[in-house]
Parts: structure tokens; sequence; C-alpha cells
């Protein structure tokens, strides 16, 4: 068992946002944060404005984390950090190299930091150019 919470900050500003792409995401980063997290483990999924005047969309975990090395490789496409959860998993070494791709492909920005005992924080940062204004709608998108 794990512990999931969520954080949503009130009154977030509406995101010019593909919402395929967007749930691609989601369910990437947080398949990650399952598959890596220990029983008894924390995974949280956030919303929040950020700096930019934008919102970011995160979700962290208190898994195993990895080296700045480990995490290179697993940014690469079949990129795979080997230890003790990864050969006791199915692998393909895509989700990152998705995620960063989709991310992007929205004009936003992908980051990711994770340190090993720790765990790993990963980031969609939508800027304020993504947030919604008069006149605009998803349909914008296509």
């Amino acid at each position: 068992r794990q512990t999931l919470s969520l954080h949503i900050d009130a009154g977030l500003p509406p995101v010019l946002l593909d919402p395929r792409r967007t749930k691609q995401i989601v369910i990437n980063l947080l398949s990650n944060a399952v598959k890596f997290t220990h029983a008894g483990g924390t995974i949280t999924v956030r919303a929040v404005r950020n700096g930019e005047d934008g919102v970011t969309i995160g979700v962290s975990d208190n898994g195993p984390g990895m080296t700045e090395d480990e995490l290179r490789q697993a940014l690469l496409p079949f990129g795979q950090v080997q230890n003790v959860l990864t050969r006791s998993q199915e692998v393909t070494g895509l989700g990152l190299t998705i995620v960063k791709r989709l991310t992007e492909a929205q004009g936003a920005r992908f980051e990711i930091i994770s340190e090993r005992s720790v765990g790993t924080r990963a980031e969609v940062i939508f800027p304020a150019t993504s947030m919604v204004r008069g006149g605009e709608s998803k349909e914008d998108l296509r």
C-alpha cells in the first residue's frame, strides 16, 4: 500500500492544453511513482501556481530516487536505470521520454529532480503564455 496525496491550489487560472497529451503525461508520471515507490511510501500530485504566473503540475514520491547519472540515463529513449526495483518491473524506458516530448509539444517545460534514497519530483511547467485569456478556448490548440 501507498499513500496518495492531492494538492490543488484554489483559484488556478484555466490553462490552454491538449487534454489527451496532458492525461498521458500524468498517467506516465503516476505510473512511475507507483511502480518505484515502496510499500508504505507517499506519492503527491500537485497543481499549483508557479513563479512564471503559470501553472505547474507535478508528481513527487519518496521512492528510492536516482543519482544524477541514473537520471540522465532514465531520460534517454529506452534508457533504464538498473536497480532492484527495475529488475522486478516491466520497464520499457520510454515513460519520461514521452512525458518530455508531450510537454514540449504544448509549449511547456519538463523538469525532474531526484535524489538517491530521498525520492523524485517531476514537474510540467506551463508558463503564463499558456493561460487562457479572453476569447481563447481549448479548440485553439487544434
